[in-house]
């Protein structure tokens, strides 16, 4: 008789014990394993962690046996879940270093060494202007914001530490909008900037809207006073669904429109 195969769920990996060395490139703590390196988001020098592997080179920590430094207290509700920041946890002092020596380490390689380094500009806490988020409806509710560390799934975000204040304002409303816009199970992508002029929505992955959706977008725009919502279309140049005013930022003296979609530097100190 010929035995019945019986489907078995793989089993979960086993945690790794990994000792942090140093902190990467992107913020990740550094360890070693077997001559390669893992990385650990939310880790510091000489920590000694319990960690999940969540792909090659990869682990998320599930608990501490040794703390290396007394970790700053972060000034999210959602760091240490949500993969937007890397660093909040690192003393500031600390952080300033860290960010001197990724330059001169990027110099370095490139042959560069014994140069002037100016001290390091810090961007005011609320002064990220622009935010790519993830949007999904499952039945009435509506999840929005970043996705975890090297995962799909979404932190539905209700507060930022560094996204302008006006886009953390519009994310109930936004929600509300989605629901509206989405079939349950449905996602889309929301790029959110805010200009001299006004916030920029650019959707993504949004289906072909109707005339009923494009109304409710209309009147969501009006309602919140929105400069643009455009809708991304695969390759295709953005459909733009309804302009009350050109976005635009400034240069110097110089004032430029943004198409949909333009690129910005992420804060207008950093510009």
């Amino acid at each position: 008789m010929r035995r019945a195969h019986r489907h078995t769920k793989s089993a979960a990996p086993k945690p790794l014990e990994l000792t942090i060395e140093e902190i990467g490139t992107h913020g990740d703590g550094i360890a070693r394993r077997n001559g390669d390196a893992v990385f650990v988001p939310y880790t510091l020098p000489g920590d000694r962690v319990l960690a999940r592997p969540v792909g090659p080179n990869h682990a998320v920590p599930q608990s501490w046996t040794v703390r290396g430094a007394i970790p700053q207290p972060p000034r999210c509700p959602h760091f240490g879940t949500c993969g937007g920041c890397a660093l909040q946890h690192l003393e500031d002092d600390a952080y300033v270093a860290w960010k001197r020596q990724q330059l001169e380490i990027a110099l370095s390689r490139r042959g560069i060494h014994e140069v002037d380094i100016r001290p390091v500009l810090r961007a005011a806490p609320q002064e990220r202007r622009r935010a790519d988020f993830g949007v999904m409806r499952v039945n009435d509710r509506v999840e929005l914001g970043f996705h975890v560390y090297r995962g799909r799934t979404l932190v539905d975000m209700r507060d930022c530490a560094v996204l302008d204040r006006a886009i953390v304002a519009l994310l109930p409303a936004l929600r509300g909008l989605m629901r509206d816009l989405l079939g349950n199970r449905q996602s889309a992508d929301l790029l959110i900037t805010r200009t001299e002029s006004g916030i920029d929505l650019l959707i993504g992955r949004l289906p072909e809207p109707d005339r009923d959706i494009r109304e409710k977008i209309a009147a969501f725009a009006a309602a919140h006073d929105i400069a643009r919502i455009a809708r991304r279309r695969s390759s295709e140049t953005p459909e733009i669904l309804i302009q009350q005013r050109a976005p635009h930022t400034v240069f110097g003296a110089v004032t430029v429109n943004i198409p949909p979609g333009a690129f910005l530097q992420a804060t207008k100190s950093g510009e």
